[in-house]
């Protein structure tokens, strides 16, 4: 499919005011997007969903492996499980580093999540309820920025209203 290429939009909770980011704090439920237009090419992209499905596809959970399909459904591909995906990492390494300094500014040591594609089919009622992605467990409590990178050309689908 040819299409016009992907920005990418990050976000970030917002953390009430006078605490710091190792310290429990409010959090405050604004949500600050960012966005970088134009950080992959269509042929980037279509590289990356023929990646994606390369192998089959797994379901689509929730954080420590928990799975409702009430909240998501969802064919995931890891890209750490990919061969020849390394270049996708490196990328997002790069887009990371940048959004962070251009509009975050916090204190980034690790990434504890390898990238994943998604596709939410309209053949599965496909989908991804309204969450926050700051929650429990060992990852998901320290995550600081989530990376959106919309793939598929807009008018290919119906939805994500």
């Amino acid at each position: 499919m040819s299409h016009s290429g992907a920005g990418v939009v990050f976000g970030a909770e917002r953390r009430a005011r006078g605490g710091h980011e190792g310290a429990r704090q409010m959090r405050c439920p604004m949500f600050t997007p960012y966005t970088l237009p134009d950080a992959f090419t269509p042929a980037e992209c279509d590289a990356i969903v023929a990646l994606a499905a390369s192998a089959p596809l797994d379901d689509a959970g929730l954080v420590r492996d928990a799975s409702d399909h009430n909240i998501r459904r969802a064919d995931l591909a890891w890209l750490d499980e990919r061969e020849g995906a390394e270049w996708v990492m490196d990328r997002i390494i790069t887009l990371v580093a940048r959004a962070n300094r251009e509009a975050f500014d916090f204190a980034l040591t690790e990434f504890a999540e390898s990238a994943q594609v998604a596709r939410y089919g309209a053949e599965r009622e496909g989908h991804f309820d309204w969450h926050s992605d700051i929650g429990a467990g060992a990852v998901a409590s320290k995550r600081k920025l989530t990376m959106v990178v919309q793939l598929s050309e807009p008018s290919a689908y119906t939805g994500a209203s």
